[in-house]
């Protein structure tokens, strides 16, 4: 009985030892975010610019992408959650990506077809918050 209760206990250290490093790291993650996004508010940048649609998966941060308003960025170049001016339009930074490194983004767009037409071009982005 002890050594189950022993057992018991040191799991239950463990468990709360790992919430405590996942908590500190997400809040690592939330300052940066914020500090990152001080740094290039109101900044215009020429960027590589891709596309993407839909794989059946939520977004980095969450959420389902939509087409004419979701991004994928370098969160070290463009925080999640910042809005970019893009043509005029607003997007907002809602996803990341394997191959987004950089001043690289990936626009959602809502078919393949759109996808390839859209191509790879060097467009100016502006952070807008």
């Amino acid at each position: 009985m002890g050594r189950i209760i022993m057992c018991v206990f040191v799991l239950w250290s463990c468990i709360l030892v790992y919430r405590m490093e996942q908590n500190d790291i997400k809040l690592k993650e939330v300052i940066a975010t914020q500090e990152n996004t001080s740094k290039v508010r109101g900044r215009k940048m020429v960027v590589e610019a891709t596309a993407y649609t839909h794989t059946g998966s939520n977004t980095a941060t969450g959420v389902y992408p939509r087409a004419g308003h979701t991004i994928a960025v370098d969160p070290n170049v463009i925080p999640l959650g910042s809005i970019v001016k893009i043509g005029g339009k607003e997007y907002k930074a809602e996803d990341t990506g394997g191959v987004i490194d950089g001043r690289i983004i990936d626009i959602f767009m809502d078919s393949e077809a759109e996808c390839y037409s859209w191509g790879r071009r060097e467009i100016e982005i502006e952070v807008i918050k």
